[in-house]
């Protein structure tokens, strides 16, 4: 079941002056990031951007962190160990509404360490010998492809995968199956990712659909459904899932 990273976010002033703005107030973005569990995670690495000015933060242990910037057009990101990276742009202004803001991260690990016996299996009488698994078709580990073509570039789409298969008109990306728990194909692009058992890929109008178990988070949230399709050649790629 895929992890999910949850930053609420609060927008307020903070009476303390900075260095970099003597005469202004800065805004404090503060929240916690967690799990699907709603449990923090410990060291998850939030930050707001902009030009030159950059402030990092690691979350405590429970999660929990916060940030102090002036009002400006930001770049705003969350990073954790095992889950996928999510960026998205955010203005923070001095008449800002103070709503909440959501940074929710899917679980992009690979497989956990395995151990495949490769031992030849005990021949029984009239009963056809077991067919053998060839270690080379094994993929535990997430192979990455950048999306990108000349329209896309701004939105900077990757797909991580297990197995690829070109069918042409069409490029097919399936995810990992360890052991007692598949991993699905992984869609990031810039403000959003998703999850799909299958994800295929038109060459021609360079649009991307899923199908299966669909898990999509972006600005809205987190949203599930049996099929999704995104335009990554769209400035503004959106994710239409179908429930």
């Amino acid at each position: 079941m895929p992890f999910l990273l949850l930053l609420i976010a609060v927008l307020t002033d903070s009476q303390a002056l900075r260095p970099d703005r003597p005469n202004g107030r800065a805004h404090v973005v503060h929240g916690s990031v967690t799990n699907t569990n709603m449990i923090g995670i410990k060291d998850a690495v939030v930050e707001l951007t902009n030009g030159q000015f950059r402030v990092t933060e690691h979350a405590a242990m429970d999660g929990t962190f916060s940030l102090s910037a002036p009002p400006g057009n930001y770049t705003l990101s969350a990073t954790a160990k095992g889950y996928c990276s999510y960026t998205q742009d955010v203005k923070i202004a001095e008449s800002d509404a103070k709503d909440p803001l959501s940074l929710p991260l899917l679980d992009c690990s690979d497989c956990r360490n395995v151990i495949i016996d490769f031992a030849e299996p005990p021949i029984e009488p009239d009963v056809a010998p077991p067919k053998q698994v060839d270690p080379r078709s094994l993929v535990f580990e997430y192979q990455e492809e950048n999306l990108e073509d000349g329209k896309s570039a701004g939105t900077k789409p990757t797909v991580l995968f297990g197995r690829r298969n070109d069918l042409g008109k069409f490029v097919e990306y399936t995810g990992l199956n360890c052991p007692g728990n598949e991993k699905l194909a992984v869609l990031r692009y810039k403000g959003g990712s998703l999850t799909a058992t299958r994800l295929r890929l038109s060459t021609e109008v360079h649009k991307i659909m899923g199908e299966g178990f669909v898990t999509v988070v972006d600005r809205r949230g987190v949203n599930r459904g049996s099929s999704v399709e995104i335009d990554l050649s769209s400035d503004t790629p959106k994710a239409v899932i179908t429930k």
